[in-house]
């Protein structure tokens, strides 16, 4: 398992809903089975216009891409469906609470994870896998202020993270 941490200001929501890239002909719905595993994309959607409309942040957003090998694809074809689905609600939840450390999930964090099964094994000469992803809108609606912690901006902390989860 790899973990990508990202940071941006607009496109998340769109990308998620339609799955259009540069380098693609397909959309979301011909190249992968799209599976929610926590939050709301809608929530997310209007979060990020909100910010892009109201806000001068730099970033408005965490994006945190989990992607599989073929030897961790392996593995889970050895597992049955609910134990995968757990494995990565974990993954997921363990992630978003790291990046939200001190803030209360409940109220303070606007969160979405998504998995992506691909349908399209192979585009642009390149294989497809299963993966993750995970925003974390930087905003705290409870206060209307941006969203930090102290885990904000350390990779070393993000590659621990992702050693312990393998």
């Amino acid at each position: 398992m790899i973990a990508r941490v990202t940071r941006a200001k607009s496109g998340i929501s769109e990308y998620l809903l339609n799955g259009v890239k540069k380098d693609s002909i397909y959309t979301r719905s011909e190249k992968d089975k799209v599976i929610p595993m926590y939050g709301n994309l809608e929530i997310l959607k209007q979060t990020e216009e909100y910010l892009n409309k109201t806000k001068n942040y730099k970033d408005n957003y965490l994006h945190i891409t989990i992607s599989y090998s073929k030897e961790d694809i392996n593995k889970m074809d050895n597992m049955n469906d609910d134990k995968i689905a757990e494995m990565k609600r974990d993954i997921i939840l363990t992630y978003i609470k790291h990046h939200t450390s001190g803030y209360d999930l409940e109220n303070e964090v606007i969160a979405y994870a998504e998995t992506h099964k691909p349908k399209i094994k192979q585009e642009n000469n390149k294989d497809r896998y299963e993966h993750e992803h995970i925003i974390i809108a930087l905003y705290n609606p409870l206060n209307d202020t941006k969203l930090q912690t102290t885990f904000y901006n350390n990779s070393y902390i993000d590659d621990t993270l992702q050693a312990y989860i393998n």
